[in-house]
């Protein structure tokens, strides 16, 4: 099947040319070593932090009108039945526009100039009395940055229905992982991974195993981070159907040219390369490095489960690179006659 095996050459080619598809994105940060965590909340109001430190979501409830305070006690942003609105005379506008800032966290005493931000009930924003704002951590922390600890508590006064109130939570250090140990364990796995892939006679399903292994995975940690968003109910649906009609045509793919089990090995390999491939890698040197993964899968899991892809994506690799050598090694040595094994 000299035009089959120039489809799938073609197509492999073309997906080591394209990163890995991120099936479902996470918030603004893959990683962090800080935890910033919410304490109490008034009524009539929820938050809930995202991305581990990086940004806090304010959702009105009960109450009728909830204003939140800037740096120098000046109205900032306000939530009410028309919708969210945000001062566009508050300093903290310009100074929560980034991470970090070098300008002083002040107020304003000028008359709040409202403007609309959208028709909903809760509010997005970053807040530096939530996080952290050196570029280095404390020195306790430089001195022992294996080990988890609490650095500070932080407040957010807001207004709520015309009464002073606030926000309390505090910010922890995480505490980063041994990061040689997950890298080894993942370059140990992805070498057994390989060694089987190469030399066994059932390389389709190994393959199919690496390859569903690596989207799979990909989908469930990229699900995780993607319910860290605001409003994660559209992209986990896009990833799932993604990831569904992927792995469902490349299962039927490879049954379909099964009698030549180089093909379908070669089939789930594009499979691991489109749907994990660099996002995989990158997500790994994000996990391995940082204490906290954003995301209700809890860190330590994500790490061995990307460790897991990553062998899947080699164990496919592998399998594929062995049946084309004994393909081309078998054609060869007939002639030019094609003699595939056969076997699963």
């Amino acid at each position: 099947m000299p035009g089959l095996r120039l489809i799938v050459l073609g197509l492999l080619g073309l997906s080591l040319g394209l990163p890995g598809t991120a099936l479902a994105h996470g918030g603004a940060t893959s990683g962090t070593d800080y935890r910033s965590s919410l304490l109490g909340t008034p009524a009539g109001i929820v938050a809930r932090i995202i991305g581990g430190d990086d940004r806090i979501l304010i959702e009105r409830t009960t109450a009728q009108t909830v204003v939140i305070l800037g740096y120098g006690g000046e109205p900032y942003l306000r939530l009410d039945a028309q919708g969210t609105w945000q001062n566009a005379r508050s300093p903290a506008v310009a100074l929560n526009a980034g991470r970090t800032t070098t300008e002083p966290l002040a107020g304003s005493s000028a008359t709040p100039a409202w403007q609309r931000l959208g028709t909903g009930t809760s509010v997005v924003f970053h807040d530096h009395r939530s996080h952290w704002m050196a570029a280095q951590p404390p020195a306790r922390v430089r001195a022992n940055p294996a080990a988890s600890q609490r650095l500070s508590a932080w407040t957010i006064p807001v207004i709520v229905d015309g009464t002073p109130a606030a926000i309390h939570g505090d910010l922890t250090w995480v505490g980063q992982p041994r990061t040689w140990l997950w890298w080894c364990v993942s370059a140990l796995l992805a070498l057994c991974a390989v060694a089987v892939g190469w030399r066994s006679q059932h390389r389709l399903a190994i393959a199919t195993v690496g390859g569903v292994a690596a989207a799979a995975i990909t989908l469930v940690t990229g699900i995780s981070r993607a319910l860290d968003l605001p409003d994660p109910t559209t992209p986990v649906i896009i990833a799932t159907a993604i990831a569904g009609t992927l792995i469902t045509a490349a299962v039927i793919g490879a049954w379909l040219v099964r009698r030549t089990p180089v093909y379908g090995a070669t089939i789930m390999l594009l499979l691991a390369l489109m749907t994990s491939g660099a996002e995989s890698v990158g997500l790994a040197a994000s996990a391995f490095t940082s204490g906290l993964v954003p995301g209700p899968l809890p860190t330590t899991l994500t790490r061995i489960l990307l460790a897991v892809a990553l062998a899947g994506t080699s164990a496919a690799a592998a399998a594929a690179a062995g049946g084309w050598r004994a393909l081309l090694t078998t054609e060869r040595r007939a002639g030019g006659e094609t003699t595939a094994p056969k076997s699963w």
